[in-house]
């Protein structure tokens, strides 16, 4: 299995095929989520100027796309460090993992950039299978 780095081109193009073949087997129609996603001191190599890198998912009904870019009318806008995304993004959330976060929440690094804009609680309940899936994909 080819792993690619945590949202390089390659990995948007990746999270776009995974995306997709999730959507098709569990969308409804009518079911529509968007979430955009801002990255602060990304790598070079992958940022924009700012030293951000911005992407953005969009769910409707039975279809779906992973991009890059901004998507300002988002139903969730979330903003961190890569730092910290790359630290989430490596997480298998199983069953059993989800119930203990819940109990006992993870103490994390204060990250000066984490800032969540609407509710997470909206996303359809595969959107844990999708973040599943790439994380068996990312460098």
């Amino acid at each position: 299995m080819e792993k690619v780095q945590f949202l390089s081109e390659s990995w948007i193009i990746k999270a776009d095929e995974v995306l997709k073949s999730i959507v098709k087997a569990h969308g409804e129609y009518g079911l529509r989520f968007s979430v955009s996603e801002s990255i602060a001191e990304s790598p070079k190599e992958i940022a924009d100027e700012d030293g951000f890198l911005y992407y953005h998912i969009i769910i409707d009904g039975m279809s779906a796309s992973v991009n890059s870019g901004k998507l300002d009318n988002a139903d969730v806008k979330i903003q961190a460090s890569y730092k910290s995304a790359i630290k989430s993004a490596y997480i298998v959330y199983t069953p059993e993992l989800i119930q203990e976060y819940t109990v006992n929440p993870p103490k994390r690094e204060p990250d000066p950039y984490e800032k969540i804009d609407g509710d997470m609680q909206s996303a359809p309940p595969f959107i844990t299978e999708f973040h599943n899936q790439m994380a068996v994909f990312t460098l």
